[in-house]
Order: structure tokens, then C-alpha cells, then sequence
């Protein structure tokens, strides 16, 4: 008997949106593969092809494809990728971003035939036109980025992409001293009712929603996983203030912070801390919510930061939101951070101020053991609005880091398209094989594989991709071992599908050999 748990989760992120149309094709592994984008009249624009060996991506602006670009320095693909291809005045960009990382490189071109637009792609792949070629950059500090304040309030139904990248990472584990944890999630990480919300899941949490780990695999379970978001864009000397209400459970971190991060002897780490809850000492004692750790660092090892174990006036695990702020300044003569709860002082930081340029994170995550034991299932952070105010005359660097574009979720590009998980733990005797595909609404017949894959006997495995929700999809299971099509069993939640809810949606043990199709999306008949 075959006994195959599938988990679906459906999450929605923000769109991604531009004015002008480009051309896009997906799904392109590293295999030898080839295309062309070509004009209406076949003349050849452009050829994309990658090599096995090196796992190269080769750039031609030739017909006959001898002679072009070699692009292969520092590449950072690991498989499927998406290319995009818009229009300049003088030539093309070509973007290719990795499905599984959101790695992005970008290429420009001048043309080899002026003024003709791109009419189909041939080859390995098809392409299709698409509104959604314009991917927000995610930039790195260097040069200085310009003096601008910053303000947002979430009254968008979903977070606002042009400010804020979503992290899928993990830090803070230690397998060496029994701690590990699953770093932070998109999935945790919702806009409600006007508020940014943190889902934090403790050390009893068995939901469906796994966490993360240093590779940026899947985990095989969620414990200790948090959600946390940071801004694109980089800041430096100003007022910071951040409305918030702080999960109210130990073992988890409540944290406001920036961040800049260089590798190096020693490493730079230019950081200033909010984080909840506190303690009034070194030792992991008392720890509490009537404390918090207001903290500056300049790199990572115990000379290079300052912890500032810090009293507040009132608890703050009482379910309401305070105004926390700081004001950093960076004048070499004059370097200090001012922390301030609810417009009242707590206190000033003078040593290891930081002077980096960084960018403003805000979430709930879990540290090892100095935020209390994680003996909870569930909790949320929340916040209201964050606001950057800059003292423009003051004085600060802005050095490149080592990885600003590493860690952070994938891209769903418009409004329309769903982030879906699928979680697959197959107990079965034999291999099996899943696909999710999409239907061709003009003659009504499966064609694309969206998603595919194989779990072996005994193991599991969590799938995941941007689908755009008008369309059309069946899930389905094919056990290699006996050929045969594993059916489901859903009752009526199954239809959540089609909501665009963001919340679980299915959960079926695979237990008969009937053939049985999940179909799902607004596009269907």
C-alpha cells in the first residue's frame, strides 16, 4: 500500500510590475540548450545558450551563433532559471534570475538589427510576452546612496516590493552546542489589517510551513522559524522609528536593526540593535520583557561590539505597540547612537558606532538560549509603520558588501501569481514521481510541467514556485514502481485553492492506486 502525506500551502508576495512588455521564457536547467529571439521577418536578434561543462549561459548578437558574449564569471546559477528580455533605445537587457535562489544577473547589449522588436522565441524553450521583466534591483551601497527620508505604513494588502525584500536565510544556530533553528521564512511574514506581521513558531510547533537551512534547503520541519523583511535600499546617519508590538513569548527575538556586512580579518558586521527580550547582565539570567539589548557593533568579535543591557520603564510583552527609535549619528567627532522608547530617552551608545551605510531589518527570529527556552507553539511580531529621517549634513561610508543579493525569497512577478509550496513525505516501498501542470485553455490539454520532480522511498521533499493563479493546474503522483496514478483523498477545504487566502490549503495521505487529478486555479472550467 502506498502512503504519500502532500502538503499545499499557498503564500501570497508582493507583485512586481513594469509599464513595458518584455519577453521571458522559464525552466531552461543546466543542459546543453539553446534559443533564439528573433524578429517577425526570422532575422535572429539575439542567441541564448548554455554549455554543460561550466554551466555557462553564452550571450550572441549573430545569426549563426560563432561569435559573442561569453558570460561564465562568477556564476551564480544552480539550475532552472527565468531570462528576460525588454527593449533599450540602442540594444536589449537580458536579466536571468535563478528559480531557486532569485540570484539575478544582468547584461546589456547594443543591436545587431536596430529598431525591430522581438516576435517569438525558437529553440529550447518558448517564450511568451509578458508584463513582468521590470525586477526592482536590489542594490548594493556603494555609491552612497542619496539623502532621502523613508516611510512606510502597510496599508497595501501586500508588502510594497520597491521598498522591502522578504529574507529566506537562516543564522544563529550552532550544531555544536546542541541549537539549530529554521532561520526565517517568507511564509512567516504577512501584511494584515494595516500591520506587518511576523509569524514565529516555537519548539512545539508540527504545522507545515519548514524552515530553512544554511544551503537555503528546505528543513524537514518548521521548529524555531521566524520571518523577517529588510529594505532594499541602504541608509546612514538619521532618526529611526519603528511602531511595534513584540512577540510576547520567550525563546523568540523581537528585533528592529540595521545591518551592513563585509567578509574580511575581521569581519566587518556595522550593526545597531533593538531586540526583545532583554537581560540586565552577560550572563543568560533574568531574562525578561521589563529588559531589552540595545546593541552597536562594527564587526563580530567581542572587542568590536558593545552590548547595552537596558531596563524599560514598563514591560512590553502587554499586547500593545510602542514607538521605538534611535537617532545615529556618524561625524567621526561625535559618533553615537541615541535610543528612545515612546518619545523618552533610555539611553546612548558611544563606543563601536558604526559609520557603514546599512540597510533597516525588522522581524522575529530565534537566537540560542539568550532570548529564553522557544516552549511555545506559535506567536507574532507586529508592525505599524517605520520611518527614516536623515540628518543630511552629517558624514558616513559606504563601502560594497560582500553579498547583498543573497538570501532572499523568491520573486513571484504580478499580483495575479501565488507562491506555492508543495511538502511531499513519501513512506511508500518505491520512488514516486509529482508533477503539477498547466493547461493549454485553447484545446484544453495538459502540456507544461510547472513543477516535476522525484521523492525516493522514505524520504521527503518541498517543492517551490511562483504560478499565476488565472491559469490552470493539475497536481498529480505517479508511483514508479507499479506505474500507477496515486489518488488523493481532500474534503471541502480543498477548494481554498482559489482563494488567494495565503493559508493551508490541503492536506491528503495517498492510500489507493486510483488515478485521481487535483485541479486548481481560477482558470479553470
Amino acid at each position: 500500500m502506498i502512503r504519500t502525506v502532500l502538503f499545499l500551502v499557498l503564500i501570497i508576495i508582493p507583485g512586481i510590475f513594469c509599464t513595458d512588455k518584455c519577453w521571458k521564457y522559464s525552466g531552461i536547467a543546466t543542459k546543453i540548450a539553446a534559443s533564439n529571439w528573433q524578429t517577425e521577418t526570422k532575422d535572429i536578434l539575439f542567441h541564448l545558450s548554455f554549455r554543460k561543462a561550466k554551466d555557462n549561459i553564452i550571450i550572441m548578437n549573430s545569426k549563426s551563433g560563432k561569435w559573442g558574449t561569453e558570460i561564465h564569471e562568477n556564476l551564480p546559477f544552480t539550475g532552472d532559471v527565468t531570462v528576460f528580455v525588454s527593449r533599450t533605445n540602442i540594444g536589449f537587457t537580458v536579466k536571468i534570475v535563478d528559480n531557486s535562489s532569485s540570484n539575478m544577473q544582468e547584461y546589456m547589449f547594443r543591436d545587431r538589427i536596430t529598431n525591430q522588436t522581438i516576435f517569438s522565441v525558437t529553440g529550447a524553450a518558448l517564450g511568451n510576452e509578458s508584463p513582468s521583466c521590470d525586477i526592482p534591483s536590489t542594490p548594493n551601497p556603494y555609491p552612497c546612496p542619496p539623502v532621502q527620508p523613508f516611510y512606510d505604513d502597510f496599508s497595501d494588502t501586500t508588502l510594497n516590493d520597491k521598498k522591502w525584500l522578504v529574507a529566506h536565510k537562516t543564522w544563529g544556530g550552532n550544531k555544536n552546542d546542541g541549537f539549530t533553528n529554521g532561520g526565517v521564512v517568507l511564509q512567516n511574514v504577512k501584511v494584515e489589517e494595516g500591520s506587518v506581521v511576523f509569524n514565529a513558531h516555537g519548539s512545539l510547533y508540527n504545522g507545515t510551513i519548514m524552515g530553512i537551512k544554511k544551503n537555503y534547503k528546505p528543513k524537514n520541519n518548521g521548529k524555531r522559524t521566524g520571518g523577517a523583511i529588510a529594505t532594499r535600499d541602504y541608509f546612514g546617519a538619521g532618526k529611526y522609528e519603528v511602531r511595534m508590538k513584540v512577540a510576547p513569548k520567550f525563546g523568540v527575538c523581537s528585533a528592529i536593526w540595521t545591518f551592513f556586512y563585509k567578509d574580511g580579518k575581521p569581519t566587518i558586521n556595522h550593526e545597531i540593535d533593538i531586540e526583545l527580550p532583554g537581560r540586565p547582565a552577560g550572563a543568560f539570567e533574568n531574562i525578561d520583557f521589563d529588559q531589552a539589548l540595545l546593541n552597536t557593533w562594527v564587526g563580530e568579535t567581542d572587542d568590536l561590539y558593545t552590548p547595552g543591557y537596558t531596563t524599560l520603564p514598563s514591560r512590553m510583552d502587554d499586547d500593545e505597540f510602542h514607538t521605538w527609535r534611535f537617532d545615529w549619528h556618524t561625524d567621526a567627532n561625535d559618533r553615537r547612537v541615541e535610543f528612545y522608547l515612546d518619545g523618552k530617552p533610555l539611553g546612548t551608545m558611544v563606543k563601536h558606532v558604526p559609520f557603514y551605510a546599512g540597510r533597516i531589518w525588522l522581524g522575529a527570529w530565534f537566537p540560542n538560549s539568550w532570548a529564553g527556552d522557544a516552549n511555545f507553539d506559535e506567536s507574532r511580531m507586529e508592525v505599524d509603520w517605520v520611518k527614516f529621517t536623515p540628518f543630511p549634513d552629517e558624514v558616513f561610508q559606504c563601502p560594497e558588501e560582500t553579498v547583498p543579493n543573497k538570501g532572499w525569497a523568491p520573486l513571484c512577478e504580478r499580483k495575479s501569481e501565488i507562491f506555492l509550496q508543495i511538502r511531499i513525505q513519501n513512506d511508500s516501498k518505491s520512488k514516486v514521481r509529482y508533477q503539477v501542470q498547466e493547461q493549454n485553455k485553447k484545446n484544453g490539454k495538459w502540456r507544461k510541467k510547472v513543477m516535476k520532480g522525484t521523492v525516493k522511498t522514505n524520504k521527503s521533499k518541498t517543492h517551490n514556485r511562483c504560478l499565476n493563479l488565472k491559469k490552470c493546474y493539475r497536481f498529480k503522483i505517479i508511483d514508479l514502481g507499479e506505474n500507477d496514478g496515486i489518488g488523493c483523498e481532500h474534503g471541502d477545504g480543498w477548494y481554498d485553492l482559489k482563494t488567494n487566502s495565503g493559508d493551508l490549503l490541503h492536506y491528503s495521505k495517498f492510500e489507493n492506486k486510483r488515478i485521481e487529478n487535483m485541479i486548481f486555479g481560477d482558470g479553470c472550467d
